[in-house]
């Protein structure tokens, strides 16, 4: 039997071992990129990394993607990924119970460093990202819904939900949470960064995270981005009002309604600032705010582009499953890009019983009335 006394003198040890590979690495990391400008080469190699030494359990060597066109505009897509891997993501990469001399903090979430270090066999490393609000660390998702994907969780354990007793610290709390995306974001072009809120997708309610992964090769925008892109276009140049691009504005054209800002980050927080608590629930009743949950999307498109698109896409926390999908609708859902694990699933994409207006029914049926008033168009 081994004494307690053993089990304290090789906790220690592990832990002095573990502190100094996590040390060497984020050295090695930082020595990738500019943490303070770019995160892509430090996210990158994280990933890397984490995969040679067995966290990432998947590829995606398997995964087949499928580009649903409408028969309208041949220009108008959505997605659907089949990934049998997935399924696997159910039953976990880690440990469930703390071994002798560790301790299972706040019921063993999956996000605090201190349960992750022993649920992932002192194998799983972050990296840490400074952002507006305080210090995330950014851990490898074992099971990824795309290359890089990352979870980008907050150094404390707090909740996901922005929604506070008082509707004024609410607001602030989700404007904080934007303006950390848009952060975020600005320094990861070329990835779709995202938060699913309580009820809209999120699987960890308990701890505040991001998400952030890397686009496919040759895709410059999701299908929510396009619709952004075709709408903004309209209002520049067509017969619809003209307005400062800075400005938010409700995206129209998309199976959901969406709140939008196009600018650069900047430009973005400050319209933060002086515009989140005018657009938001001014038509919505205090029913539908009790209800109220949020998808939290933003993507800058190329280095060589300073803009990014944010998107403020209004929930009821009660609505978690939508027409024909039988997973919760998430922020990469509602993106336009859906994701399938059962092979059945992959038979009904192969056979056309997944299509661009079944898609467009799904993520139209993940919102309800009353979260669509919760923003209005000027």
């Amino acid at each position: 039997m081994i004494s307690d006394t053993l089990h304290e003198t090789m906790t220690a040890v592990i832990r002095r071992q573990y502190e100094r590979a996590r040390e060497d690495l984020s050295m090695r990391l930082h020595s990738l990129g500019d943490p303070d400008d770019d995160l892509v080469s430090m996210i990158e190699g994280l990933c890397t990394h984490q995969l040679h030494a067995g966290i990432v359990q998947d590829d995606l060597h398997a995964l087949e993607r499928f580009q649903l066109t409408s028969s309208a505009d041949p220009a108008r897509v959505f997605y659907a990924d089949y990934n049998p891997a997935r399924a696997r993501r159910h039953q976990g990469a880690g440990r469930v119970e703390a071994p002798p001399g560790w301790a299972r903090l706040h019921g063993g979430c999956y996000l605090c460093p201190d349960n992750i270090l022993w649920q992932q066999r002192f194998g799983q490393f972050p990296a840490r990202v400074p952002l507006p609000s305080g210090d995330f660390l950014a851990w490898t998702n074992p099971f990824p819904l795309g290359h890089f994907h990352i979870t980008l969780a907050a150094e404390a354990h707090v909740p996901q939900s922005w929604m506070r007793t008082e509707r004024e610290e609410s607001l602030t709390t989700l404007r904080r949470r934007l303006v950390d995306l848009v952060h975020l974001a600005d320094r990861l072009p070329r990835y779709l960064v995202f938060e699913n809120g309580t009820g809209a997708g999120a699987t960890l309610p308990h701890h505040h995270h991001f998400q952030a992964l890397r686009k496919w090769p040759g895709l410059v925008r999701y299908p929510i981005e396009e619709a952004a892109r075709r709408q903004e276009d309209v209002d520049r140049f067509g017969n619809d009002r003209v307005r400062s691009l800075t400005q938010p504005y409700v995206l129209r054209d998309y199976p959901v309604v969406a709140l939008c800002w196009h600018g650069t980050a900047e430009e973005i927080v400050a319209s933060l600032e002086a515009d989140l608590f005018q657009w938001v629930v001014k038509d919505g009743g205090a029913e539908d705010w009790r209800h109220l949950t949020t998808n939290l999307i933003a993507s800058r498109e190329s280095v060589g582009d300073e803009r990014l698109r944010l998107f403020l896409i209004p929930r009821n926390a009660h609505i978690t499953r939508a027409t024909g999908l039988a997973g919760a609708v998430a922020s990469l859902e509602l993106a336009g890009e859906l994701v399938f694990a059962q092979e059945q699933e992959r038979d009904r994409i192969a056979a056309g019983q997944v299509s661009y207006a079944s898609v467009w029914e799904t993520l139209a049926s993940a919102q309800d009335a009353g979260s669509r008033k919760m923003v209005e168009a000027g």
